[in-house]
């Protein structure tokens, strides 16, 4: 991997992961680039291990400067379709709405 990859700033991190949260898998010709539809389908439920190890593979898949981090997802929502993601990537977080 890239040394600039794996150094950019929590900012640029963060922008490609709510870029990763706002597109469905496969939105792209050719990619099965995104995770709305695998949070959508998560959120309203409690996190279970299995499920979040899925999330950060694919979120790791699709952005791969994450990769090698530490990486602790949680969601929490009041429907099957909105909520809020929390990403901890090394000593970083935030809270992203999902769509």
């Amino acid at each position: 991997m890239s040394e600039n990859l794996q150094h950019l700033p929590w900012e640029d991190t963060l922008a490609m992961i709510k870029h990763w949260v706002s597109c469905p898998e496969n939105g792209y010709l050719g990619s099965s680039y995104g995770g709305r539809t695998l949070l959508t389908s998560c959120i309203g439920t409690p996190p279970q291990a299995d499920i979040t190890t899925k999330v950060i593979a694919k979120l790791t898949e699709d952005i791969p400067n994450i990769d090698g981090s530490s990486i602790t997802l949680s969601w929490s929502g009041n429907s099957t379709t909105t909520g809020v993601l929390t990403v901890a990537v090394g000593s970083n977080s935030a809270a992203i709405q999902v769509p």
